[in-house]
């Protein structure tokens, strides 16, 4: 019965290891925005027409809008052309939301500045004190993730790096278990910040 705990709770944890970066793609290409959408968004007059002209700009701001906040939306713009976006989504600060929209947007635009921030929307979930929790806490997700792991007993580890939480494990030993949460992560890096590394294990 004990190993059968171990293994239910091992997949729990595994479960809710997952990743929240978001950013640019152009394979799909949805509905352009309309005037009616756009009326009560505050963005620039740039962006709104690249959202009502250009389809794969439109799928971005459509997806970072089914996202929760802290999130932010930058762009990247070249000779007046927009040419890169990346977003974040569930932040637990403004600057935490800030800060991953434009690094994900430098990532894609492929240079080291000149993205700025185009659009913040504020969470409505209650504030959480990030002093409280790893640096690589940098999400509600990753606050709920980072909770389960205290409350598990035995040997476990938490893996990820500074765009969040991104494995899990629990083992029989301490090494096994970071061995577990590095495979984890590994697989749900995002191509932009793969490195992985072990936060926390006992």
């Amino acid at each position: 019965m004990g190993k059968h705990s171990s293994i239910v709770k091992a997949t729990i944890l595994s479960s809710l290891i997952g990743h929240a970066l978001v950013g640019c793609s152009v394979l799909d290409t949805p509905e352009p925005f309309n005037e009616i959408e756009l009326k009560s968004i505050q963005i620039s007059e740039a962006f709104k027409y690249e959202l009502q002209v250009t389809p794969w700009v439109a799928r971005e701001f459509r997806q970072y809008q089914e996202q929760a906040g802290n999130k932010a939306f930058a762009t990247y713009w070249l000779s007046g052309e927009l040419v890169a976006t990346g977003f974040s989504d569930e932040k637990l600060t403004k600057e935490l939301a800030f800060s991953e929209a434009l690094r994900l947007c430098h990532v894609y635009a492929k240079v080291n500045s000149g993205c700025t921030i185009e659009h913040f929307e504020a969470s409505t979930e209650k504030a959480i004190d990030a002093s409280l929790y790893p640096p690589e806490v940098i999400g509600f997700p990753d606050v709920a993730h980072y909770d389960y792991y205290q409350k598990q007993k035995g040997h476990k580890a938490l893996a990820g790096n500074k765009t969040g939480i991104l494995g899990g494990g629990m083992a029989s030993t301490e090494i096994m278990a970071q061995k577990k949460a590095i495979n984890q992560c590994r697989r749900n890096a995002h191509f932009s910040e793969p490195h992985c590394y072990i936060i926390e294990s006992n």
